[in-house]
């Protein structure tokens, strides 16, 4: 490979150090850089299904001799160490110095179980057929096992410091697996990797001459020794050009989410470009598989889609796939949740809320603080339930980033169950002091509870219904005294006498004591 690592070996510790500090600031900048025209090139869960696909998929070429896999085929990637001294995606300096950047090719016929020197994180470039108006480095060479490409010529593609048996395979005559194996073989212990060819993909024949080279992996300790990665090296490309590069995503196998949070931060604030975050898993074994995964806790800023395409979801409604709120959903609860999905551009830092628009009133929800990009909950009193059975309500979310106008989401209708009795609200006597209930159907049988909700919630004692059509409730002189000059809310729910019947539930009164 051609070393970031060893170039850094000296400040290794100090670069980690100072990159704590720098992702703190990267991150708070770039929260406050967060806007909602975000640039979402694909969603995490389909940039993982591409990369199953051609991971698994094992072809020789893409269309013709002059074709190699690796243009519509398995995983291009570099791994990198993530460094506030510089951008991941520019070209090293041994890069620079040796004519060449360093890549692996990973798919199912070609694996390895370990990133070379020791990366744990990197990033992936998009196999060239499948993008359009990005930079397309030449890609020069191709080996079967790490070659130390920074001490070779030719672009790290030739001679190992001017062994002659080191050259190119075509130079010596070598077109496939079995003629690389014999190079290979000349060296001993670590030094084979130094005496092997290279397979010049840049030919007429560069497409079986690569598929050679991932056919001989099965000659090289893939799978055991330091840097038993494959090795494919390009044409650097011009420092400080992000946006041109093809940049599917940034990875990471175990111990490096950290830097691939780095890099993902830190690309998004030079391009408005959010690339997500995928978990690699290398396999342990040549009979395993690479997994791949996408988490959206991992990532540092949301990948969902923008807000106005968004609804919220209300947690307890169980019927009409979310879109229906049973009596049972919310019989004995004393709240109801709205979940805020994951939205492009989430961050933590920005605050969201929710609105539930009832038949009788609106309530809206505490703003809720970001912490994490996950979704955000926030609850809706019983009372503003209560007051929608039998009703169709409409739920939205609202998101506020930084100085930016609030976005407002798409609405969720939620209808709510009617009941058999519908029963208006409470009244209060002129003076105030005692709640009237009377309802169409009151009678002999029935059993009456009223709530006070204010500065405390108070239930009055259960009275039942003799011959009355109408029952009244004192306040307690106590609560009235504590709210005063407050906004309360009054309620009243009925059941009959018999053991086992359920309580029915009055709309809200609402009013300033």
């Amino acid at each position: 490979m051609d070393g970031w690592l060893r170039v850094l070996s000296r400040e290794t510790t100090r670069t980690f150090r100072m990159l704590s500090l720098a992702a703190l600031l990267l991150c708070t900048a770039t929260e406050a850089a967060l806007s909602s025209d975000v640039i979402i090139p694909a969603t995490g869960g389909e940039t993982v299904q591409r990369l199953i696909a051609r991971y698994n998929d094992t072809r020789q070429d893409c269309g013709d001799a002059k074709s190699p896999a690796f243009l519509c085929s398995g995983i291009l990637l570099r791994g990198t160490v993530a460094s506030p001294k510089y951008h991941v995606w520019d070209p090293s300096p041994s890069s620079i110095a040796t004519g060449g950047v360093s890549f692996s090719f990973l798919r199912k016929d070609a694996e390895f179980n370990q990133l070379a020197l020791g990366y744990t994180n990197g990033f992936i470039f998009a196999p060239y057929q499948s993008v359009e108006g990005k930079l397309t480095p030449k890609i020069l060479c191709a080996f079967p096992v790490d070659a130390a490409t920074d001490q070779r010529n030719e672009n790290g593609c030739g001679t190992y410091r001017g062994s002659a048996a080191s050259a190119t395979c075509q130079q010596q005559g070598f077109r496939d697996a079995e003629g690389w194996r014999k190079t290979y073989l000349k060296g001993t212990g670590y030094a084979m990797k130094y005496a092997q060819c290279g397979f010049d993909v840049t030919g007429d024949d560069a497409a079986p001459a690569f598929y050679e080279s991932l056919k001989a992996m099965k000659y090289a300790p893939s799978f055991a020794g330091n840097n038993p990665e494959n090795e494919v090296r390009m044409e650097p490309w011009p420092q400080g050009v992000p946006k041109e590069l093809p940049i599917e995503a940034f990875f990471y196998v175990p111990g490096g989410l950290a830097g691939a949070q780095y890099n993902q931060r830190d690309y998004y604030a030079q391009t408005n470009i959010l690339v997500p975050i995928i978990r690699m898993t290398l396999p342990s074994a040549p009979s395993a598989d690479s997994t791949f995964a996408f988490v959206p806790q991992e990532q540092t800023m949301g990948m969902g889609p923008d807000v106005p395409k968004l609804q919220p979801k209300l947690r307890e409604a169980s019927a009409a796939n979310g879109t229906r709120l049973l009596l049972a959903d919310f019989y004995r609860a004393d709240q109801v949740t709205i979940i805020v999905p994951i939205y492009a551009g989430m961050a933590p830092g920005q605050t969201v809320g929710a609105r539930w628009k009832g038949p009788f009133a609106t309530y809206d929800t505490a703003i809720a603080t970001v912490s994490a990009v996950a979704p955000v909950e926030v609850t809706v009193p019983r009372r503003d339930v209560v007051d929608a059975i039998g009703k169709d309500v409409e739920i939205t979310f609202t998101v506020k980033r930084g100085d930016e106008p609030i976005e407002t989401s798409a609405p969720l209708t939620v209808s709510v169950e009617a009941q058999e009795l519908e029963l208006p609200a409470p009244e209060l006597n002129a003076d105030r002091t005692q709640v009237i209930v009377r309802f169409p159907t009151l009678g002999a049988g029935h059993q009456v509870n009223v709530r006070l909700q204010g500065a405390t919630t108070v239930d009055l004692p259960i009275k039942t219904v003799t011959s009355q059509t109408e029952l009244s409730f004192a306040i307690p002189a106590t609560w009235l005294q504590q709210n005063r000059d407050r906004m309360v809310y009054v309620t009243y729910a009925v059941a009959t006498t018999k053991a086992g019947d359920l309580w029915q539930f009055s709309r809200v009164l609402r009013i300033k004591l």
